[in-house]
């Protein structure tokens, strides 16, 4: 009898060990909803923040769990719980940074795409990048002002300056075009009606699409324009741009 008593005892401890790890599983989802559970460590300052989300993406819950065996503990890791829908059929954009709020630069950056369809999420896919293992720091330093990026190390870059802008021209080596990234001083704030808006970091910008590429991206930071244009790239493009311009910085 005692020993039937301990078997039920260790099933009942190893199936609520199972039940916690599902809970605890980094991605999952049901229908139209999506869970995402991204590890942090208490007490270093560094949160998950949202960079950027397309409008076929909702957020409807972001919160701090503990994973620590002892709830008293104070410190060790926890989870950044998140969670939402997606609103139709097609591509979630949904690109997360793990970052100290209070500072500027390039950070580890978590995308998901959401894939749709019949009303159902059918696949969550996952890119991840890190500061140290794929990015380089750039800059343009002028008489007018420093231009400072982070940029993938496998793209590549030339400088661009004038008597009125500061910029860098990027592209990966497999395009053949540049893009150019660029402060203007003498550039008037767009008032397009075509141009979609998209947020990044809290920032604005304004994307003109033509025929699927990318075509210009602008931005009106402190009365000086920030300009990507100069080239058509695909649409699949744009979330390396979001990264990119999050870590622009003008000085």
């Amino acid at each position: 009898m005692k020993k039937i008593v301990v078997l039920l005892l260790v099933l009942a401890v190893l199936g609520g060990c199972r039940e916690k790890d599902k809970q605890m599983e980094k991605i999952s989802f049901k229908d139209r909803k999506w869970e995402l559970n991204l590890d942090y460590s208490a007490g270093t300052g560094f949160e998950w923040i949202e960079v950027y989300r397309n409008y076929n993406v909702e957020v409807e819950k972001k919160e701090s769990r503990s994973t620590n065996s002892d709830p008293k503990a104070s410190g060790g890791r926890g989870v950044t719980h998140i969670e939402g829908t997606i609103n139709e059929d097609g591509h979630g954009i949904l690109i997360m940074k793990y970052a100290r709020p209070w500072e500027t630069g390039m950070f580890d950056y978590e995308t998901f795409t959401i894939v749709c369809q019949n009303g159902r999420i059918t696949e969550i896919r996952e890119q991840s990048q890190s500061e140290n293992q794929d990015y380089q720091f750039i800059y343009n330093d002028t008489d007018l002002g420093s231009l400072t990026m982070f940029l993938p190390k496998d793209w590549v870059y030339e400088p661009v300056s004038g008597e009125r802008e500061v910029g860098l021209l990027i592209k990966p080596q497999d395009e053949e075009r540049f893009i150019k990234i660029t402060y203007d001083l003498d550039l008037m704030p767009p008032c397009d009606p075509s141009s979609m808006k998209i947020t990044i970091s809290g920032h604005e910008y304004h994307v003109w699409m033509v025929e699927g590429y990318i075509e210009s991206i602008m931005l009106e930071p402190k009365n000086k324009m920030l300009v990507t244009q100069g080239a058509t790239w695909p649409n699949d493009r744009l979330t390396d741009l979001i990264k990119i311009l999050d870590t622009v910085r003008w000085e």
